[in-house]
């Protein structure tokens, strides 16, 4: 039987507010229309024509454009915020979209809010660096049954602090880290009936968690190891990791050709709970659940032999079929 971590935070705690960069709480909404371009930078693709800045949250799907898609290339920008498919006050509703594409340069933020209230939000991220200097956190996919959040990250940096919040108040975030370095203070997850999804492929990236570690409770959290040839990137907290929600697994060894153990999840402090269902592809192992680990051992990795046995298996057994039909 699961245990359920005791030092979950409440949710007075992670709720991200829109104060970021400026000393005001009447930091103002930017809205980008496109009108010449997707480029973040260009101040004709803002209403108003102006690049928002340190005391403006940037909008992206709004009113104003209900499917809002904006790259980020190159310069220096601060904003106090990105909104990116934030339903909230927003007449479209869940029909809104937010894609926001990080290419290179810097982008300073105070807070992010990427698919709430029903709409759709995705954090693209292939270079640059985006870094969170204040303690206001975030939220992915959060606020409602239909709010998704997503974070594909395939190179560059994301530092954030504060606890960001995914998939909670039953909506869905996913999450694809393949590389690049993924620092955050705390993650919590799957709260009030969302659904989180993790998935890591091969070992080209970093993910390590601060002082606020990860927790799930209250929802389903759903990881996927996809293990490159050398491994897989580790989930790396300075604190705590605890699961106390629904937390599944899954293990894909295809082409794993590195050693018979492998630290997958490690806590400078404590690992409370465990995972409700782990299941492999590809191979099979064993998990030892540790004070402050949780240690794969491979037991069993498919030779590349038995990839063309079993598709010559499959062929056959179509060949078969269609003549009996």
């Amino acid at each position: 039987m699961k245990k359920t971590p005791k030092n979950i935070l409440t949710a007075s705690a992670l709720i991200a507010g829109r104060t970021g960069f400026s000393s005001s709480a009447q930091a103002q909404d930017i809205n980008f229309d496109g009108s010449e371009s997707t480029d973040f930078n260009t101040g004709g693709n803002w209403v108003g024509d102006t690049v928002p800045g340190g005391g403006n949250q940037a909008i992206l799907g709004s009113t104003t454009l209900e499917s809002a898609t904006a790259d980020f290339d190159t310069s220096t920008t601060t904003v106090n915020g990105i909104e990116a498919g934030d339903a909230q006050n927003n007449s479209f509703s869940n029909a809104t979209t937010g894609v926001f594409n990080m290419n290179s340069g810097t982008l300073n933020m105070g807070y992010n809010h990427t698919g709430r209230f029903g709409g759709t939000g995705t954090f693209n991220i292939t270079g640059g660096s985006i870094i969170q200097s204040t303690g206001f956190g975030g939220q992915w996919g959060t606020q409602g049954a239909d709010s998704v959040g997503n974070l594909n990250m395939t190179d560059g940096i994301l530092s954030l602090t504060g606890t960001h919040l995914f998939a909670t108040d039953s909506g869905t975030s996913n999450v694809a880290l393949s590389g690049g370095a993924w620092s955050t203070q705390g993650i919590a997850a799957g709260g009030n009936g969302g659904t989180a999804n993790f998935t890591i492929v091969g070992d080209n990236a970093t993910f390590t968690l601060g002082s606020n570690g990860f927790s799930s409770a209250g929802g389903t959290t759903n990881w996927t190891l996809d293990f490159g040839a050398s491994g897989i990137t580790k989930v790396d907290s300075s604190s705590t990791i605890s699961f106390g929600g629904t937390d599944n697994l899954i293990i894909d060894l295809a082409g794993y050709t590195g050693g018979s153990e492998v630290t997958i999840f490690e806590a400078a402090t404590s690992i409370t709970g465990t995972f409700d269902d782990v299941s492999f592809i590809n191979g099979d192992g064993l998990l030892t659940y540790n004070a402050d680990s949780i240690v794969l051992s491979v037991t069993a990795v498919p030779e590349p032999s038995s990839y063309a046995l079993i598709g010559g298996l499959l062929a056959l057994g179509s060949v078969m079929v269609r003549r009996r039909s």
